[in-house]
């Protein structure tokens, strides 16, 4: 069922345009164009690898110092190795990842030392902790647009193209009035994300719409991945004012 923005009074609707700026703009990162998202992480790719170098560097000289003067240093290696882990799902996939925690595993068996030992084992914990725990990067898309009329319920759809499939995953979930929630899938080159979207109705015949993209991060460092980022980005905007902006209604 969708209605009609004429039968609507903006009375009822109490989003100004301006008031939804206000909602969306301490989300962060917040992009308007697709192509941001891809200038964002190419910048931010160099100062990962830096901070990689940094904590890698820590932890290998923390493990030295342990082994020839105090082995009690090992200790901090148990926070460090969580910093390490979320450090390094911007670059390894979960496959890579475990090949990493082998390390461990071979420290712990060439180790003289009972403390060092039983650390290093004791750590492997927090750095698979912090690996899983920060895998999923929120990419936020805020903006708003005319429309035709406002959606009160959604049905299974499936959208598919030669290269791209958007699959709804979650539908008929209106949470409060003029507002709808949707999750669905993306799948596009091999890559999979999920999507969150909050559209709300606006004053004016104006829709405002917060998407809320889940990928996880070493995508986003991939370099066949991120060029797609703003097709990708494009198609679900196509296929939310394609939605939208249907002529036929039923009211009911």
């Amino acid at each position: 069922m969708e209605i009609p923005w004429n039968v609507i009074s903006d009375n009822n609707i109490s989003l100004s345009r301006n008031e939804f700026n206000e909602t969306i703009k301490n989300l962060k990162p917040l992009y308007e164009d697709p192509r941001e998202i891809v200038d964002n992480y190419r910048k931010v790719k160099r100062k990962i690898y830096y901070r990689i170098i940094l904590i890698l560097s820590l932890f290998i000289a923390l493990v030295i110092i342990s082994y020839k003067f105090y082995p009690y240093l090992i200790l901090l290696s148990l926070p460090i190795t969580y910093i390490l882990g979320s450090i390094l799902t911007w670059v390894l996939n979960p496959r890579q990842f475990a090949i990493s925690c082998i390390l461990f595993i071979v420290l712990f068996f060439i180790s003289p030392n009972d403390l060092i030992k039983y650390s290093l084992i004791a750590s492997l914990i927090p750095f698979i902790w912090g690996y899983f725990a920060n895998l999923k990067q929120k990419i936020f898309l805020g903006w708003s647009s005319y429309a035709s009329n406002l959606v009160a319920s959604w049905e299974d759809v499936e959208y598919m193209d030669s290269e791209f499939t958007i699959k709804l995953k979650k539908g008929n979930a209106r949470l409060t009035p003029y507002r709808a929630d949707i999750e669905f899938t993306i799948i596009m080159g091999g890559f999979k994300a999920m999507v969150n979207s909050s559209i709300f109705a606006l004053r004016k015949g104006r829709i405002g719409y917060i998407v809320v993209v889940k990928v996880n991060k070493y995508h986003l460092f991939n370099d066949k991945f991120l060029p797609i980022t703003p097709l990708m980005m494009g198609k679900i905007r196509e296929f939310l004012y394609t939605n939208f902006n249907k002529k036929e209604w039923e009211l009911g």
